[in-house]
């Protein structure tokens, strides 16, 4: 898991921060998992709202069978996301 990924699963809004701010990039990483649909698959509510904010796409398909952040957090019912 990338360290974006981590912070991300952890809810570290400020290593997540800081991360995006040294590579803007890394939002969209695709490593098994977006940063997004990691934080919604561990219910890391701040995380997700600092990537939203970011940019991140909510409904973006990724390469792992096709699931969203959206979908993920439905799936294990995290109304908040």
């Amino acid at each position: 898991m990338a360290p974006v990924q981590e912070a991300a699963v952890r809810n570290d809004v400020e290593a997540l921060e800081r991360l995006l701010d040294e590579d803007p990039g890394l939002i969209e990483l695709e490593d098994y998992f977006s940063p997004l649909v990691s934080a919604a698959t561990y219910n890391s509510v701040e995380a997700a709202r600092l990537l939203l904010d970011r940019g991140a796409d909510m409904n973006k398909a990724g390469d792992m069978g096709g699931i969203s952040a959206w979908l993920m957090a439905c799936h294990f019912g995290r109304a908040e996301m």
